[in-house]
């Protein structure tokens, strides 16, 4: 047990150094998890996500739609994900 507490605070010690180095730390839990998501499901931001791809990830298919698109909307107000094509087309990319 002691071990598993061990593993835990240095992965999540190594969680804090990683939003500093990405330069993430005024981000919510949700828009790490679902910046996290996009970038897996768009093959390391090579690609574009639809919306329906994105709510079906494991780190965000318990979030509340309204959470995930407050996320979305917080993303994109950081410049950290966009919005592409037409204003219902619900594909987003990684920016940069």
């Amino acid at each position: 047990m002691k071990k598993n507490l061990n593993n835990l605070a240095n992965l999540l010690m190594a969680l804090i150094t990683m939003r500093k180095e990405l330069q993430l730390e005024v981000a919510t839990e949700s828009e790490l998890a679902v910046l996290a998501a996009i970038y897996d499901l768009s093959n390391h931001g090579k690609t574009d996500v639809h919306i329906s791809l994105l709510k079906d990830h494991q780190l965000v298919r318990k979030l509340p739609k309204p959470t995930l698109y407050n996320a979305l909307k917080g993303l994109a107000e950081k410049g950290e994900c966009t919005h592409v094509g037409t204003e219902r087309s619900g594909l987003y990319r990684i920016s940069g």
